[in-house]
């Protein structure tokens, strides 16, 4: 975790000071965007590379209600983008870069309804309640194919990105309380079963607008 600061740190610390001599700078909002809704500053290095700072956010919850159980999960989209972007021709560019990704989902369920066993009766509290908690590495190396140059000609222009960052197998945290305690040894299971979920795809779509152009 220690590591994954200094590399945060130090990859911000190198890519700032690039927009302070681009030769453009210009803002873009991500209004279509697998990684939720984002912006980003973008400077212009050369005629044939960009940089890229960005940031995601999208949070939201339900609660699943069955005969058996009562389900609540949360779900959190939260990352930035350090890339850079190599222009092939005109607007067609290739990006690499690196996500920080903060991306989590928790999820919290108990029993909807008392159960019987044994001629014994068993309340909800009593048969306990579990967290499942969902993370992914917190540094993600990126690549994809885009089309938009944002500091190119004309103020505003229209932005896409395809791509994909690879996260690695999610890990998993399982609380159990009451009778459910014994199952907390089982959150390898899910992690098995979830194993394959290392990439992340990203389509984003959006407009941006020029500050300034030398």
């Amino acid at each position: 975790m220690r590591r994954n600061r200094i590399i945060i740190v130090f990859a911000v610390a190198l890519l700032l000071p690039t927009f302070t001599m681009a030769k453009g700078v210009a803002i873009s909002g991500r209004f279509l965007n697998t990684q939720g809704l984002g912006g980003e500053l973008i400077g212009s290095i050369t005629d044939r590379f960009n940089a890229r700072l960005g940031y995601n956010y999208l949070s939201f919850s339900y609660t699943q209600e069955t005969e058996e159980v009562s389900l609540d999960s949360d779900l959190l989209l939260s990352s930035i983008n350090i890339f850079v972007d190599y222009f092939i021709v005109a607007d067609l560019h290739l990006s690499g870069g690196a996500v920080i990704n903060n991306n989590s989902s928790s999820s919290f369920g108990i029993p909807s309804q008392s159960f019987s066993y044994g001629g014994f009766d068993f309340t909800p509290e009593e048969i306990g309640a579990m967290t499942v908690d969902i993370t992914y590495d917190k540094l993600a190396p990126y690549i994809g194919i885009g089309y938009g140059n944002p500091v190119g000609e004309g103020k505003v222009r229209f932005v896409f990105d395809l791509g994909v960052f690879y996260q690695n197998s999610p890990s998993i945290a399982l609380d159990a309380t009451n009778m459910l305690e014994p199952t907390e040894k089982n959150a390898y299971i899910i992690e098995n079963n979830l194993k394959d979920l290392k990439f992340m795809p990203v389509l984003s779509m959006g407009i941006t607008f020029r500050v300034f152009n030398y």
